[in-house]
């Protein structure tokens, strides 16, 4: 049984023992001060500095079963913990901390620790009634993806979130906000359906009165399709999501779609107007959210402003311009007609297409990431293989015409190049299949050459003979008398007598001396009058505009 008194015993005996260690010490002190010390039990100042020392505990109050932690100093091996009569068991040893459980029928009374060398009283500890059990009255939302959520509702939860224990069949789950009726906890990963447990130490546990019904976590595992224009929808496959509509929310960044429709596992989707490309958010109330793990690509539908040339032969290239082509060739569906063009380079506003065999004259149009098409105002021309397959005349001087045939010729003119040995020529008209052009100022004997806008180039088989006729000036008189000799004057006439030929009307004249400013003819001895004609081989022929009359001798 321990004495009340104590406490104070051991105070008075520390007060003496300090008088006592005062020196000088009269003998009238010293007597009382021994006296003292062995009034209190202490019987030395060693034994003293032994005793257990209690310096607080906690709680100070509680119902059976409480946990009760004693600090203090000189807590040796074997102390023991009393509450009032009843002592404790202990469960921590320290020289500086003793822990025991609060039995059963134990109570209130001073907390005491007893070892070898005394014994010690602390505080008092007030051995409370146990808290009322937890109550379960429901869970909201029933059902629930891990992760999510979810409100207890019910009786007797305790106020500090660590003594709400709170388990999803054997799953421990973390408490966010705690109140005596209402409990906020997240559904923990891996759970299964089963009943919740509330637990609060010294008061007891609940379960649920229905099972809890863990659904798939929110995930997004497919975009179909992955590209789609502003306006279009798209089908959204993954699990966690609502069947009512109203509890899932979509995003595509900041912009929120239009929900068409909603399962377990599908929601279908209305793409913003507005909406850029990016990860798409669903977000369903109750039972979480997720991110797309690939973009939904937006593609805005692309558009035609032209096409050079206007005209191309097979397997030639085709510039297009326009805008929201992307930089996706293989992205790209390009036809001319009906037929698909094969497109070897894109950028935003420009793409590089090749004409296709067997096509023929049509639109362009274009498709990007299936969004599309888009039309070319125009018809692109589509070219025979080009050709020259005669041409005519053969020869012929500075500024005359000649005609080319063939096929895969341009029905712009412009688009036609010819050069006549490498002087550029003029188009004067084009068809398909024949080309009116004008033999060019600076041009020379040789091949005629042409290349046609997207169609590549052709060239003859033979020459061209760029001519130059003779010019003829004046004559030596215009009365002459047969068998004399005639002085003719000009320029081409060349300088090879076998290549001249004068004529005074139909009258073949006999060339004399040739220059190829001067011809001296003899004329016929038979009388005659006519015009002089004179022709160079090859060159062709020029008269004089006055006749010449001869007489006779």
């Amino acid at each position: 049984m321990l004495e009340r008194r104590q406490p104070f015993g051991t105070l008075w005996t520390l007060v003496v023992a300090i008088l006592c260690s005062v020196r000088p010490v009269v003998a009238v002190v010293a007597v009382p001060c021994l006296a003292a010390v062995g009034l209190w039990g202490l019987p030395s100042a060693a034994r003293a500095n032994d005793a257990p020392l209690i310096e607080r505990i906690e709680p100070s109050s509680g119902p059976a079963g409480t946990l009760l932690r004693v600090s203090g100093l000189r807590f040796k091996e074997g102390a023991k913990v009393f509450v009032g009569d009843t002592a404790l068991t202990i469960d921590q040893r320290l020289p500086n901390l003793l822990t025991a459980r609060v039995p059963e029928g134990a109570k209130s009374g001073w907390v005491a620790v007893e070892t070898s060398a005394g014994k010690a009283l602390g505080p008092q500890f007030v051995v409370t009634q146990p808290a009322p059990a937890p109550i379960i009255e429901s869970i909201e939302p029933p059902r629930a993806a891990p992760g999510t959520e979810v409100v207890i509702h019910g009786q007797h939860f305790s106020t500090r979130m660590a003594e709400d224990l709170v388990r999803f069949g054997d799953k421990a789950a973390i408490v966010t906000s705690a109140s005596p009726v209402e409990l906020h906890v997240l559904v923990p990963d891996n759970a299964q359906s089963a009943a919740v447990s509330v637990q609060v130490p010294l008061a007891g546990e609940a379960k649920s009165p229905t099972v809890f019904e863990v659904s798939a976590a929110t995930s997004i595992t497919a975009l179909s399709p992955r590209v789609v224009a502003p306006g279009g929808t798209v089908v959204i496959t993954g699990t966690g999501f609502s069947k009512d509509a109203k509890k899932n929310r979509v995003y595509l960044n900041n912009d929120e779609a239009k929900l068409q429709a909603a399962t377990d596992t599908k929601l279908t989707i209305v793409v913003p107007r507005s909406a850029a490309s990016g990860r798409v958010l669903v977000d369903v109330k109750g039972a979480g959210r997720a991110y797309s793990k690939d973009a939904l690509q937006i593609q805005r539908p692309p558009s035609i402003v032209g096409f050079s040339p206007l005209t191309a032969a097979v397997g030639s290239q085709v510039t297009v311009n326009g805008a929201s082509f992307g930089d996706e060739a293989a992205a790209i569906e390009a036809r001319i007609g009906e037929l698909q063009a094969q497109v070897v380079s894109a950028s935003h506003s420009q793409l590089v297409l090749v004409v296709p065999p067997l096509a023929k004259s049509g639109r362009v149009s274009v498709r990007v990431h299936g969004v599309g098409p888009a039309w070319s105002d125009k018809e692109l021309g589509v070219l025979a293989a080009l050709s020259i397959s005669g041409f005519g005349p053969r020869s012929g001087p500075v500024g005359s015409s000649v005609i080319l045939e063939g096929s895969g010729f341009s029905t712009a003119a412009e688009h036609n190049h010819v050069r006549f040995a490498g002087q550029v020529a003029e188009v004067i008209a084009a068809t398909p299949t024949r080309l009116s052009v004008r033999v060019p100022t600076a041009a020379k004997s040789g091949l005629v050459t042409l290349q046609v806008d997207g169609s590549g180039s052709a060239e003859t088989l033979s020459p061209f003979v760029v001519t130059q006729p003779p010019h003829v000036v004046g004559v030596s008189g215009l009365e002459a008398i047969a068998g004399s000799a005639l002085t003719i004057t000009g320029s081409g006439f060349g300088t090879s007598p076998a290549l001249v030929s004068v004529k005074l009307g139909n009258l073949p004249l006999a060339v004399q001396t040739v220059h190829d400013d001067v011809l001296i003819v003899t004329l016929p001895t038979n009388v005659a009058a006519g015009k002089i004609t004179v022709t160079v081989a090859q060159q062709g022929s020029a008269s004089f505009e006055h006749e010449i009359k001869v007489t006779a001798r």
